[in-house]
């Protein structure tokens, strides 16, 4: 045997299988070499190790170029088929969301949706004693032949209560409204939104904006109904209110209804702020008007208002309007106000009398006080509260400035000699003090109120009232 002969190696055909295969091309000549042996070919060559193969020396050599295109074609599978798989994994691995048919638009909230229109406003507000109750209709028109929503801002009072709910379709069907957690309230009206069913849905964003969102059927009309309740409060003999008149975009129509009653349901004297040029304005000084009203009483403020303006979307009409009365006094047997599920009850039984109390007046003498008649204000108030005053009260009258008591009064009985001699004290104050010293002048009152309390029998109430024209300047601010 030659030695340039190849040798045939007794190795098992699946490791020189192995050596064929190897990465990055890279074959090992001399286990080639015995492999080709074992199929009768001859290799005049000696075996070179690890030797790179190149497109050049596979077309010089038919036989390795046959062997790496068998590779090649191996590899080139397996490359397809990782490749083709990696494909269908990302394929099947995405989810596709289902489309919306067409003309039917997703129903989600807090915006409008569709075509639509307020068609109608209704605003009907009565006022009696310390109780205002006002009912909102609205009658919304859907132009599209599927269900949309209509979102509508209303600026109620402060404090108001929103109390009833209710829609009506245009076959009469009605739903009422509950209270519900905003997530669990929002989905029901989502739900009932995609069924093509009429509803509404309020939210409040602060203390006096609402959000009223109200679906409706293909091509047809939701009427809602909402009625709100606000509890006045008195200050002397005044009560001021506040009423909802308009939402917060334009409407084709306005009907508004306004009636003031005392406490046993009699027309009472009110002042309202209402000003809509053409529509409404009070009356002047010779009691002229131009008030387009549908009541006998135009030029009467006593009397209930009416307005019915069917070309509502020509006029500014404000969202609230503003007003005060005197409710006269409570009734032996109280007043009881009541929606069906809360209630109010209010007396003042004539053979009750006042409990005593401690006053303890902090009044402001800074230099501020001096401009727009702000001192001889607060003179002309605290005197009157002093002339309220009974004989088993008592008071004492703390100025504040510079320091947190400037001058001092009292304390001393309601008396009418102690009642004189503090209204000459208070006429006797005079605007000074460059600084306002407010936090020392809470405190050093709130020690002297806690004082009279400590040595005051338990029935004894203790009042402390500040009378200032700003925030502090001086000490803590």
């Amino acid at each position: 045997m030659s030695e340039t002969e190849p040798i045939a190696m007794a190795e098992p055909l699946e490791q020189a299988s192995a050596a064929a295969t190897s990465s990055d091309l890279i074959f090992d000549d001399s286990k080639d070499a015995s492999t080709m042996a074992r199929h009768g070919s001859q290799v005049n060559e000696p075996p070179t190790k690890n030797t790179q193969v190149t497109a050049d020396e596979t077309s010089s050599n038919p036989q390795r170029s046959s062997r790496f295109t068998f590779t090649n074609l191996v590899w080139t599978f397996i490359g397809i088929g990782l490749l083709t798989g990696v494909i269908l994994a990302m394929v099947f691995g995405l989810k596709k969301e289902p489309e919306p048919e067409v003309g039917d638009p997703p129903i989600s909230v807090d915006f409008s949706t569709g075509v639509s229109l307020v068609t109608s406003y209704v605003s009907e507000t009565s006022v009696r004693s310390r109780l205002a109750r006002t009912t909102i209709s609205m009658e919304i028109d859907n132009a599209l032949d599927c269900s949309s929503i209509h979102v509508i801002t209303l600026q109620l009072p402060t404090d108001t209560r929103i109390t009833s709910l209710k829609t009506i379709a245009t076959d009469g069907c009605t739903t009422r409204g509950d209270v519900q957690e905003l997530r669990e309230a929002r989905d029901t009206f989502i739900e009932s939104a995609s069924n093509g069913l009429p509803s509404a849905y309020v939210e409040a964003q602060d203390s006096s904006t609402h959000s009223l969102q109200v679906s409706m059927p293909p091509l047809g009309t939701t009427k809602v109904v909402l009625v709100v309740e606000q509890l006045l409060k008195q200050r002397l003999d005044e009560v001021k209110f506040e009423i909802p008149l308009a939402p917060n975009e334009k409407v084709d129509s306005v009907v508004f209804d306004l009636k003031v009653e005392d406490t046993v349901g009699e027309p009472v004297d009110f002042d309202v702020d209402l000003h809509v040029p053409g529509v409404y304005d009070l009356p002047d000084e010779k009691g002229n008007s131009t008030n387009r009203t549908d009541t006998d009483t135009d030029t009467d403020k006593s009397g209930p208002i009416h307005l019915n303006i069917p070309d509502a979307r020509q006029y500014n009409i404000p969202q609230i309007i503003r007003g005060q009365y005197n409710p006269g006094k409570i009734p032996e047997n109280g007043l009881l106000f009541t929606d069906g599920t809360c209630f109010e009850h209010f007396f003042h039984p004539s053979s009750l009398d006042p409990m005593p109390r401690n006053f303890v007046f902090l009044v402001e003498t800074s230099s501020s006080m001096q401009h727009n008649s702000k001192m001889q204000k607060a003179k002309k108030a605290l005197n009157t509260f002093i002339d309220t005053l009974k004989p088993d009260d008592t008071f004492i009258i703390q100025s504040f400035g510079n320091k947190g008591t400037e001058r001092l009064w009292g304390s001393g009985p309601g008396t009418d000699e102690e009642k004189q001699e503090a209204k000459q004290f208070v006429d006797a104050l005079k605007p000074s003090s460059y600084r306002t010293d407010l936090h020392a002048a809470l405190l050093e009152s709130l020690l002297r109120a806690k004082h009279q309390a400590e040595i005051s029998d338990d029935n004894v109430a203790t009042i402390l009232v500040v009378i200032s024209d700003g925030y502090a300047s001086y000490g803590e601010t």
